[in-house]
């Protein structure tokens, strides 16, 4: 007898026969194994294996080639003859697709309580949106089994934007889809809707990015947005417990994300001056170390000190309510004019201060002229400069020194009379 063999299954036929179930080499590895011969039930020979792994099935055709006995596991079979080798090899290679996917689905739910556990702290340790994302679709895909997961998130109304992919999931940041009504339950795609005239899911298919992917599970995810989990195996069953499971990693997956939102909200409302939204004196005193420690090093630093001329008699004259309207209206001409490394604060009542990282003299006296040329007609400020020196021995002497401009150029408006009302 001879015998073929693969990582799965091992066909024995008689020697000198046609082996069972033949195939091109690079789809199955095959080998020819030393026999030795045995009783065999109701046969004339039989077949064992000297010093041999057990493979996942053993399918054993005797001499006559009309019996053949299946082995997969502690499951021994005689398959009735008189049977082609045809017949055979198709029985033996069924019983060993069933029993993958038997010990795949017992391997699964033994590392379960492991995987959620690892996903439980994970979730917990992120301090993100992004890294909650990227979390879920990292540990999806290992807790559900499939090939990759994608969380995307809502971005306006009618569209979705890819926020995280598993690792072995392909996919660009700046991917997204239209919204679709079937994305608000869970559910599946299979492939040929992938490919179907709806936009969605042709945006859908660029993602996945494979023709392999036979399926996609969606579930709900966040405020709007859908968990995918993508699939290769055609024969892939999605049961209840999977449903449950994705169900699950989703509504973890969502709390966590309104929990980072919070904190995220949370921070920035004691950063943010809640009248004019740019940052309060916290926020600028951390900016400011930041940058202090950088001019140190030998990286260039600018302050502008700048106080609204005639603050006071807006208030008293117009009230309360337009003086707020004044100060948001300097704060947002600020933000518009200043560069993405620039900070702006609100440094007390009607002064501001910006922070210029790599910036100079030039720098600072150029943003003060945008900004005054911004304004709304009326609205007038005297505005204080200084750039980091070395010697300075804190950043309280480098706003030292922009205070003290800023009195110079306030005197200088008042002896020249340019200073005038606001509204």
């Amino acid at each position: 007898m001879m015998c073929r063999r693969t990582d799965d299954l091992l066909i024995a036929v008689p020697r000198g026969g046609v082996p069972v179930a033949e195939r091109p080499a690079d789809a199955r590895r095959s080998a020819v194994l030393p026999l030795c011969y045995g009783p065999w039930p109701g046969s004339q020979a039989a077949l064992s294996l000297a010093d041999e792994p057990l493979p996942a099935v053993l399918l054993l055709v005797n001499e006559a080639g009309g019996e053949a006995m299946l082995v997969a596991g502690a499951d021994v079979r005689v398959l009735p003859g008189p049977a082609s080798n045809d017949t055979l090899a198709a029985l033996a290679e069924n019983e060993a697709a069933s029993l993958l996917r038997r010990r795949a689905r017992v391997n699964q739910w033994a590392q379960l309580p492991e995987r959620l556990l690892a996903f439980y702290e994970a979730l917990l340790n992120a301090v993100s949106a992004a890294e909650v994302c990227l979390v879920v679709a990292e540990h999806a895909a290992r807790i559900v089994s499939g090939y990759g997961a994608f969380v995307f998130l809502p971005e306006g109304a009618q569209v979705l934007r890819l926020a995280s992919a598993g690792s072995a999931a392909k996919g660009g940041a700046a991917i997204a889809v239209p919204w679709h009504s079937r994305f608000a339950r869970a559910g599946l795609l299979m492939a040929p809707d992938l490919w179907s005239g709806d936009d969605a899911f042709r945006a859908l298919a660029r993602v996945v990015a494979s023709p392999q992917v036979a399926t996609l599970a969606h579930v709900p995810f966040g405020d709007g947005g859908v968990l995918l989990l993508s699939e290769r195996r055609e024969e892939r069953v999605f049961r209840a417990d999977d449903w449950l499971l994705l169900g699950s990693l989703a509504a973890h997956g969502t709390a966590a994300l309104r929990r980072v939102r919070q904190m995220e909200e949370t921070r920035g409302l004691a950063l943010t001056d809640p009248l004019t939204g740019l940052a309060n004196r916290r926020h600028l005193d951390a900016v400011l170390q930041h940058a202090w420690a950088a001019a140190q090093r030998g990286e260039p630093l600018a302050l502008i000190l700048l106080d609204l001329d005639g603050f006071k008699a807006v208030n008293d004259c117009f009230g309360h309510t337009a003086g707020d309207q004044v100060l948001r209206s300097v704060g947002e001409c600020l933000r518009r004019e200043t560069r993405g490394a620039d900070v702006v604060a609100r440094y007390g009542g009607d002064e501001f201060m910006v922070v210029l990282p790599h910036g100079n003299a030039e720098a600072a006296a150029a943003l003060a002229a945008r900004v005054r040329a911004r304004l709304p007609e009326g609205v007038r400020f005297s505005a204080g400069v200084a750039c980091y020196e070395p010697g300075m021995l804190s950043a309280d002497e480098l706003i030292g020194a922009a205070d003290h401009a800023l009195y110079l150029a306030k005197l200088e408006r008042e002896h020249g009379g340019g200073a005038g009302a606001l509204v």
